[in-house]
């Protein structure tokens, strides 16, 4: 982070026959409504780059294994930053698997499908799945209802309706699941999605436990086994209520699996 732009260069050398096919990229970022800056696409290395004054560039190494031979190759990648000259030495391990065509080759993807309402849906489903991201993931809630004064009606209830609908569009995905963005960072992370009750007060609890059991039943109703599906409560945090909730939803159903970044969740 110096005090003027620097130029920027990747090359890759080394590997030898048999090796995978190693590409430099370098990340192109955008500003946006939902963070500052958010990577774009990845750019080949073949043209010029700099890293402006009080900013950083990502680099990403692709390697293509098709017609490579299985094995352990050696590569170093020069980078260079204004005058400066790093050698990064590494290895890519090419294993002997070959990919079903029916593998999925994707960790999960948010193109926030939802039930498909949007014009254009179907094609990027569709399109999805030829390309085997066979994970999809939602926003599609089913919270609890709530009455005019905003506390949980109870015994706990939910309005199914798209949830449903996501789970017919998606039908063909082996993974499903939802997102679930609770505020780590404010003292009601649960915002009021459970009623005015605390965050993890016994109130909190109970209605959570309630809302959960109802969430599983209807899941596994509609087909859905419990491997075939999973909750991502938390946007990509460490913060210690990931490893409350984990625990809360352990204790109600230990089968129910959670999406989760922190370590000791």
């Amino acid at each position: 982070l110096t005090s003027s732009a620097q130029s920027l260069s990747v090359v890759v050398s080394g590997g030898g026959a048999g090796a995978p096919q190693i590409t430099p990229r370098v990340a192109h970022f955008v500003q946006s409504t939902y963070a500052r800056y958010t990577p774009d696409p990845l750019l080949l290395t073949d043209g010029s780059f700099s890293i402006p004054s009080g900013e950083s560039r990502i680099i990403w190494l692709l390697a293509e294994s098709t017609g490579a031979t299985p094995g352990t190759y050696e590569f170093t990648a020069t980078v260079t930053i204004g005058s400066d000259v790093h050698m990064i030495p590494f290895c890519v391990q090419l294993h002997n698997v070959t990919l079903t065509t029916t593998t999925p080759i994707s960790t999960g993807n948010w193109s926030d499908l939802n039930e498909g309402v949007f014009p254009g849906a179907d094609a990027v489903r569709d399109s999805m799945l030829d390309h085997r991201m066979t994970m999809g993931a939602a926003s599609a809630q089913a919270l609890p209802l709530k009455d005019g004064m905003g506390n949980v009606i109870r015994p706990v209830q939910s309005d199914f309706t798209k949830l449903d609908k996501y789970l017919a569009f998606h039908s063909a995905f082996d993974q499903v699941s939802w997102f679930y963005a609770f505020d780590p960072h404010s003292s009601r992370p649960h915002r009021d999605w459970f009623g005015p009750a605390g965050w993890m007060s016994q109130e909190f609890r109970d209605i959570f436990g309630e809302w959960l059991t109802n969430f599983v039943g209807h899941v596994t109703a509609q087909g859905r086994s419990y491997n075939e599906w999973y909750f991502q409560m938390f946007d990509e945090t460490l913060a210690n209520e990931v490893a409350q909730l984990c625990s809360l939803i352990k204790s109600i159903d230990p089968n129910v699996r959670v999406n989760c970044t922190s370590a000791h969740a």
